[in-house]
């Protein structure tokens, strides 16, 4: 057998996972009004019983109103959005895998008139948060993120997943070919994955 291990047990810190198969997100974007619902339950109980150890879900919006992305994501901010997640990671520990939270923060801040620096996307204008955040603006999404990845405990999920990808904000500032800062977060090698360090301490 060419991978000997793929299905012994495996530990992520103290989570322990029944094989080394994991299941990364997938953006259903099967919710219509922000909560889970049975095509979302169905879709994600098949997988777990498939047999993965673990599924990356998505992130729920981590400061509503403010980030929110609109009706395809989940949010967490009240008793009927609460209730749905939960019944979510039920499906899956009833079948046997772990749940991992997407921990994500929008790439872009939004505006309803142009700013500087902004440019137009459909009705809105966005300005790319890497560089213009100021230091403070960044400790306080590191701060937000942690309390997004505190709910996430608080509500069953087995940990999370940091999004530092894809171009989005981590990426831009770990990439020395898009982030200028001049600051704590820009130049070094150190100094560009401090946002992602602080960020896991």
């Amino acid at each position: 057998m060419p991978y000997p291990h793929l299905f012994q047990e495996g530990n992520i810190g103290a989570c322990r996972l029944r094989n080394r198969i994991i299941m990364p997100l997938y953006p259903t974007k099967y919710s219509t009004d922000s909560r889970v619902n049975e095509r979302m339950l169905a879709f994600y109980r098949e997988r777990a019983k498939g047999g993965v150890s673990m599924i990356v879900l998505d992130g729920f919006c981590l400061d509503y109103p403010s980030l929110y992305k609109g009706k395809n994501e989940l949010r967490a901010d009240g008793p009927s959005h609460i209730d749905g997640i939960q019944k979510l990671l039920g499906v899956v520990h009833d079948e046997g895998a772990k749940a991992f939270m997407h921990l994500n923060y929008p790439k872009e801040r939004m505006f309803d008139m142009q700013a500087a620096g902004a440019k137009q996307k459909g009705d809105k204008w966005v300005q790319p948060l890497a560089n213009n955040m100021t230091s403070g603006e960044a400790y306080t999404i590191i701060d937000t993120m942690a309390k997004g990845a505190s709910k996430a405990k608080e509500l069953g999920y087995d940990g999370v997943e940091i999004q530092a990808s894809y171009g989005d904000l981590i990426s831009q500032l770990l990439s020395p070919l898009t982030n200028c800062r001049t600051d704590e977060f820009g130049g070094t090698p150190e100094n560009r994955a401090r946002f992602l360090i602080d960020l896991i301490k």
